[in-house]
């Protein structure tokens, strides 16, 4: 009787066959040199005793129990991988960010605003925007400012070639006053002569205001009125100088209009 052989080694006890050697078996005393045993027979290369005598498909890979290498083991084509866009990633990790609490997330943003190089962009961004705020403003009163600070006349001379302005005399209609005028008949019976004399009373230079002049006749009734610009009164270009007097001379034609009185006022268009 035999004994009962493990499945690894079920060709060794069904055939008679021993990874030993020829003529050695393997019986229930285990001194079998003494009988006679046929010649065993080796499995067909097919053959893997683990599957107990199921025959594998032709081209089957791989080194049999026995150790040996079969033919399509050696023939092995290299085993080819799926394209890169064909695989499957990794899942993710299965940790989770964990978010900040608010009061963290302000206090870094807040301390994000305290670095010395974002105080210097802000302090050159402030400087700059705080300069172009001036600029802006020293154009747009040129005039005060070359009327009551006179060292600044170059500069601002200089700025309006660039910008294409001019420096004029500043207005101040309430620092001037009529000291005198008069209206005269002249040797044409439709012509009179009209004179004024005007005075700044500021301590810097004043445009020259343009006048306006109301006829009326002897009942104060408003016959007509004349408006008299300061380029037609030959008024200087630098404007009224300060604390002075500028008098003005022209002629106008009424026709037949019956003048007995007038009225003078200063404007600027």
């Amino acid at each position: 009787m035999r004994s009962v052989i493990p499945t690894g080694e079920a060709w060794e006890a069904d055939a008679g066959w021993s990874m030993f050697g020829p003529g050695v078996g393997v019986g229930a005393t285990g001194t079998a040199a003494g009988d006679s045993l046929s010649a065993p027979s080796l499995p067909p290369s097919d053959f893997d005793p683990v599957l107990r005598g199921v025959t594998l498909p032709p081209g089957h890979s791989g080194i049999s129990t026995f150790g040996e290498v079969t033919a399509a083991t050696a023939q092995r084509q290299p085993v080819t991988r799926p394209p890169k866009d064909l695989r499957v990633d990794p899942p993710p990790s299965g940790r989770r960010r964990r978010r900040k609490p608010g009061f963290v997330r302000q206090a870094e943003r807040e301390a994000q605003w305290r670095t010395p190089a974002m105080r210097a962009v802000l302090g050159g961004t402030a400087a700059l925007l705080g300069g172009v705020l001036l600029l802006q403003v020293a154009h747009h009163e040129r005039d005060r400012l070359a009327a009551h600070w006179p060292a600044s006349v170059p500069v601002l001379q200089a700025w309006c070639e660039l910008a294409r302005c001019r420096l004029e005399p500043i207005r101040a209609i309430d620092q001037l006053a009529i000291d005198s005028s008069t209206l005269q008949r002249t040797a044409a019976p439709d012509v009179l002569r009209f004179e004024a004399e005007l005075r700044n009373q500021a301590a810097h230079p004043v445009r020259a205001p343009d006048l306006e002049l109301s006829f009326t006749d002897n009942q104060g009734r408003l016959l007509a009125r004349r408006v008299l610009p300061a380029a037609s009164l030959d008024a200087p270009a630098a404007g009224i100088a300060a604390d002075a007097h500028w008098s003005v001379r022209t002629e106008l034609r009424v026709r037949d209009l019956p003048v007995t009185g007038f009225s003078a006022e200063l404007f600027y268009p």
